[in-house]
């Protein structure tokens, strides 16, 4: 029973010296397991979890392949990767070690956020798309960026969510549209803010440019993937609050 209570930093920093993780992981597999631990007490289960999760880590690091946070909630081809390096390690340690990925996953907030709202079909595709793209250019050791992403994708999803559910137009068929429309946008914004009692972070230029370089890729023939957020010239989106939207002409 006595190792069951050494739950302070003793075990951790122990394990760290033989497992050295790379650091979004160890920021991540550590912070869930200080949560579970407040909620559940010391539990081996858990315990195990996060010295699997650490070694698997470590392993990830010495072989030159890349971590699990940046890959857990990224493209399709990134969580087969995570899969079959997951697969490799098993095989070099010569047993199975659970690791409990859903788990680190739903702790990112990323999959079980965004799951409960659901927007029009195409704002759903241009903002996972645009979270994708983004994503899949941070480094190992983009941990705080990555929430920055998340949070981002949450909200719009939220806005978009919103939007539907009062049969208001989408926000991708307004975004680029006439002034008329992307005033109607601002008004469902402002009226969205007032209802959820907060000013979230749209950031709709970056989307508005997204759309943008997506279809003038598909004018020209290119699939939507090399959008590759080189920003359009002469775009707004400068320090300027009201860029937020192109055009503050009343209706």
């Amino acid at each position: 029973g006595q190792e069951l209570q050494a739950v302070g930093p003793g075990p951790r920093l122990m394990g760290r010296q033989i497992h050295d993780p790379y650091p979004d992981d160890a920021l991540v597999i550590d912070s869930l397991a200080k949560e579970e631990l407040s909620k559940f007490g010391p539990v081996p289960t858990s315990r195990n979890n996060t010295s699997h999760q650490r070694k698997f880590s470590a392993w990830l690091q010495r072989e030159g392949r890349e971590s699990i946070v940046s890959r857990l909630t990224g493209t399709d081809q990134q969580q087969q990767s995570l899969q079959k390096d997951y697969q490799d390690f098993i095989e070099a340690m010569g047993k199975k070690v659970g690791v409990s990925f859903d788990r680190l996953r739903q702790y990112l907030g990323a999959e079980s956020q965004l799951k409960q709202h659901h927007p029009y079909p195409d704002d759903a595709r241009i903002i996972d798309d645009l979270a994708k793209e983004e994503l899949s250019k941070l480094g190992p050791d983009s941990t705080s960026q990555r929430k920055v992403i998340w949070n981002l994708t949450n909200n719009r999803r939220r806005f978009g969510n919103w939007l539907q559910t009062r049969g208001r137009e989408s926000i991708a068929s307004r975004l680029n549209g006439s002034d008329q429309q992307q005033w109607s946008l601002k008004i469902d914004y402002q009226d969205f803010t007032e209802a959820v009692g907060k000013k979230l972070n749209m950031s709709f230029n970056r989307l508005r440019q997204y759309q943008q370089v997506v279809e003038a890729n598909a004018a020209s023939g290119l699939s939507p993937e090399p959008a590759s957020g080189r920003e359009p010239a002469g775009l707004d989106g400068r320090s300027d609050p009201r860029a937020e939207f192109r055009s503050t002409s009343p209706l």
